[in-house]
Parts: structure tokens; C-alpha cells; sequence
């Protein structure tokens, strides 16, 4: 009888225990998930960045097919400064640093083929990029000059200058798309008295549609910034004005909110919103100079801090930079070479792993052009 009671007692227990885990589980999952809620008819995800407790650690090969790397061509004419943003294509890698260089073209083995036109205020030329795309199919290049213009420039991969694009409308920042039907889409970050915010045209200056900005899209000056990732089948963008990530539906020729996050009543932080095939993602930066990167499955609206780890090369770490449906990191010799050691320490790492970051160790010097870590991103 005192056994039996003595079970019990351990049962009830057990069951407490069990119940106030589940209850605990329940909750966490609860506190990470975003949500749905309907605007303007539109469905928008809802992240509650002040309920995220946990820190997903996230598998590079969890993202993309297969890893690439290309070591650039290191002479002195391929040299990068300091690399701001990187194109790919199936034929070709467009690189700009930031300052006053032009952006520069290798081949996809890393080859470098030439500089994209020259700096300065003439034709042909530009002060700064904003923006660039490559056609594979015409081997053109489309350059978005920052920061007043009426025109894209055109190049060819043999950096002959070609027809320029005339703009409908003035701009200053701005992303744009030439499709394979010579339908020019611009999305800018407009201005007072600015006549759209998204619009497409012709290749020739025919303007096809446009959206008017409303007010609270306006910038009032050049702090601001626009992101277009091209990651899917959308025009998905996001204006720093605006706080929200918006498709382009170029069809019905209206905005259509997508993402979105909230910080339960305190003032909104530095922040980006990207978008992805499989997630959302955004990075947060505190008033401290602290930044945090967040996750939104768009399957499971689960929600988490994350951090990348390249499992696929030596657990280096990765950080998330996409765009045009690849993941792309292009690092500094020197720190891919840092990185490399550190991960050698790992007793764990397979012999096989091992030989290849010693390998990639021994044929990189500290002084060599950089280090692209690519690959296509995950569809499913």
C-alpha cells in the first residue's frame, strides 16, 4: 500500500512535470511564431520582435544547392578596394567598391574581363552606383548611376558603351529591371513633389504604369535607403521610409504590403527587411550600434534570432547577403584565411574537410584580391 502510494505520488509528479514542459513548449513556440493579419486585403506577415527568445544556428547547406568558390584574379587592375555590393549571373561577377571606383567584371571563374566605364561627369561616365544588372542573354550590363539622373547606362561585356535608357521620371535613388521583353521596372525612394514610387516603362521612354508615392513614403532626404533583393518571382522591395516590405504587382499596377515587424510600443530600431523563396528575414540595429539578424519561416511563421554557420566549409561563419537568388559572401583574403585557421582547431572536422581548408589555406595569400562564397538558393 505505501508502494502503491509512493508511485502515485511519483506519477503525479511526472505528470506535473510533464504538463508544465508542454505548457513551457506551447508557449515558447507561441512567443516565436509571427503572424497573419489583412491590409488593404492584402495578407502581411507580423513579426513580434519583442517575443523572440531563441537563436536559430542555421546550416549554410540548409539555404542553397551547392557552394562555389571563386577566387578573383589577383593583378592590379583586378584588385578591389573595399567591395560594397556583388551581381551574379550565370556568365559574369560585377563588383563595386565603395568610393569613387568603377564597378569591375570578371567571369565566373573569377577571370578579370574589364572596369565598367570610367568616373567622372562625362558620357559614358558616372560619380557613384547605385545599382547594376547583368544580361546574360545580350551581355549587357545595366548600371543605376546615384544620384540625380534621367538615364541608365548600357555597357557591353567588352565595355563598349551602348544606347542609353531614357527615365520617364527624374531620379535619385533608385533600383530598376530590364526584362526580357525591354519592360524597364523602376523602384525608387521618392521625394516631395516625386511622381512615383514604382513604374515601368519602355526600354525607349514610353511609360507603361506608374504608382504616385503617398506621404508617409516620402523621404526628406538621402539617409534613406531601398533594397530590391530579386530572390523570387515578385518585385519584392523595401523603402527605409516605409518600414514595411511591399511586392510590386506590376499586373494590377498596386503596392502590395508583404512583411512587417513589431516592437510592442517602443520606438522602432534601425532596421532591413529582405525577403527570400522560403523566409523573410530582417536585421535590427539597436540605438548601441548592436544589430540582431531575425528569421520568419513563411511556411511555419516560426520566428528566431539566427546566426549561419558554412557547414560546408569548415563551419566558417556566413552571413546572409542575397541577391538574384543566390547567397553570395565576398570576403578579404586575409579574413577568409583568419577564419580558415580557426576552424582548423576543430578535432571534429572530417579529413576530407580538413584537406580542402588547408588547401584553400595554402594557395591564398594575405594580400590576394578576394574570396566569393556562392551558391544558388534553396527553392523548396
Amino acid at each position: 500500500m505505501k508502494i502503491t502510494n509512493l508511485l502515485k505520488s511519483h506519477l503525479a509528479r511526472v505528470i506535473g512535470i510533464l504538463i508544465i514542459a508542454s505548457v513551457i513548449c506551447i508557449q515558447a513556440k507561441k512567443d516565436s511564431k509571427a503572424r497573419v493579419v489583412k491590409i488593404h486585403g492584402n495578407e502581411v506577415v507580423v513579426c513580434p520582435v519583442n517575443e523572440i527568445r531563441d537563436t536559430l544556428n542555421i546550416p549554410l547547406s540548409n539555404l542553397i544547392e551547392s557552394l562555389e568558390i571563386v577566387k578573383l584574379e589577383t593583378t592590379e587592375k583586378a584588385l578591389l578596394e573595399n567591395a560594397w555590393f556583388t551581381d551574379i549571373s550565370g556568365k559574369y561577377i560585377c563588383i563595386k567598391s565603395r568610393g569613387s571606383f568603377p564597378a569591375k567584371l570578371f567571369d565566373r571563374k573569377g577571370k578579370y574581363l574589364c572596369d565598367l566605364g570610367k568616373i567622372g561627369r562625362g558620357p559614358g561616365e558616372y560619380i557613384q552606383l547605385y545599382g547594376l544588372q547583368i544580361d546574360d542573354r545580350k551581355n549587357l550590363i545595366y548600371v543605376v548611376p546615384f544620384a540625380t539622373t534621367k538615364k541608365i547606362l548600357v555597357y557591353d561585356v567588352n565595355v563598349n558603351q551602348q544606347k542609353d535608357i531614357p527615365l520617364v521620371f527624374t531620379q535619385r535613388k533608385f533600383k530598376a529591371h530590364v526584362s526580357d521583353k525591354s519592360v524597364v521596372t523602376v523602384i525608387s525612394m521618392p521625394f516631395k513633389g516625386d511622381s512615383a514610387i514604382c513604374f515601368q516603362q519602355t526600354t525607349e521612354g514610353k511609360l507603361i504604369s506608374r504608382i504616385a508615392p503617398s506621404p508617409y513614403m516620402l523621404s526628406g532626404n538621402f539617409d534613406g535607403e531601398v533594397f530590391v533583393n530579386h530572390c523570387t518571382s515578385e518585385f519584392d522591395f523595401f523603402n527605409t521610409s516605409i518600414d514595411t516590405l511591399y511586392h510590386y504587382n506590376t499586373v494590377k499596377n498596386k503596392l502590395e504590403a508583404r512583411f512587417t515587424c513589431e516592437f510592442g510600443g517602443e520606438k522602432k530600431p534601425i532596421l532591413v527587411y529582405r525577403e527570400a523563396p522560403l523566409f523573410y528575414y530582417a536585421s535590427v540595429w539597436s540605438k548601441e550600434g548592436k544589430s540582431n539578424n531575425l528569421l520568419v519561416n513563411k511556411k511555419t511563421l516560426d520566428s528566431k534570432y539566427f546566426a549561419i554557420t558554412n557547414d560546408l566549409f569548415g563551419g566558417i561563419k556566413a552571413s546572409l547577403g542575397i541577391v538574384n537568388g543566390y547567397f553570395i559572401n565576398n570576403t578579404l583574403a586575409i579574413t577568409l584565411k583568419n577564419q580558415i585557421k580557426s576552424a582548423l582547431k576543430n578535432n571534429k572536422m572530417t579529413e576530407v574537410m580538413r584537406q580542402k581548408l588547408s588547401d584553400m589555406d595554402t594557395n591564398l595569400k594575405i594580400d590576394d584580391n578576394n574570396v566569393i562564397l556562392l551558391g544558388k538558393l534553396k527553392q523548396k
